[in-house]
């Protein structure tokens, strides 16, 4: 009987050991674990820092570089390698907006033949007063002889004319001078009227070039005047034929 509380107390003194030594173990491992948390964490932080000051890629990165480390690029030195040239759909377009990027226009003289049969600038020269006088006695001239032959065309058709009348005078005794004008009347008139309308062409086409070789159209001859004489003496002419038919 006195064994029992012995044999008690014994086990008692075993369980506090076990619970006192299962504690200490359990605060040991404890504080393992924790030494092994740091231990990770210290190693954890500098892999993080790595990644971050490592540059990162873009998504164009060469897939045939799997080691992550730059190629040399044949840019200058200091130019970016991570620089990637541009696509043709990347390539700067113009708008029509952007007028910087468009090609600017420069107006050019247009090349004319020269003389030797090359090609020139054509240039305009102001003509000198001695190159108007000339080019005036020129357009004279040759509208003069115009003149003169439309002088002799009208006079021949009057002549015409008046002798048809004569012819009618001398061979109808009882003409008058009524009858004769209405029936030449209407040739008399057109006649001087086709007259009238070519004399005024010819006037107009000298205006013309004396406008183009810059001279003055005051300096015009009177051709008007010159005209309406001649018109004058086929009149009288005319007036005096006719009554020398009807006497």
């Amino acid at each position: 009987m006195k064994k029992k509380p012995f044999i008690i107390s014994v086990v008692s003194l075993l369980v506090l050991g076990l619970v006192i030594y299962g504690g200490v173990s359990l605060i040991s491992k404890i504080n393992e674990v924790k030494d092994l948390n740091g231990k990770i964490a210290e190693v954890e932080i500098p892999s993080d820092q790595e990644n971050l000051e490592q540059p990162s890629f873009t998504d164009k990165e060469d897939v045939s570089n799997p080691s992550g480390k730059p190629e040399l690029s044949p840019n200058p030195v200091g130019a970016s390698t991570s620089h990637q040239p541009q696509s043709p759909s990347q390539q700067p377009s113009t708008t029509p907006g952007k007028t910087e990027n468009q090609p600017s226009v420069t107006l050019k003289p247009v090349p004319t033949p020269s003389s030797n049969g090359g090609t020139g600038t054509k240039l305009t020269t102001i003509p000198t007063p001695d190159d108007k006088a000339k080019k005036k006695k020129e357009i004279d001239a040759a509208t003069t002889t115009e003149m003169e032959k439309l002088r002799a065309s009208c006079t021949a058709k009057s002549s015409s004319l008046v002798n048809q009348i004569v012819q009618q005078l001398k061979a109808d005794k009882d003409a008058t001078a009524e009858s004769i004008q209405g029936d030449f009347l209407t040739d008399i008139m057109a006649a001087e009227a086709s007259c009238d309308a070519q004399f005024n062409l010819l006037v107009g086409q000298a205006k013309t070039q004396y406008t183009a070789a810059g001279i003055d159209e005051q300096s015009l001859p009177d051709w008007s005047s010159d005209y309406e004489s001649e018109k004058s003496k086929a009149r009288s002419s005319a007036l005096t034929a006719i009554a020398s038919a009807m006497k």
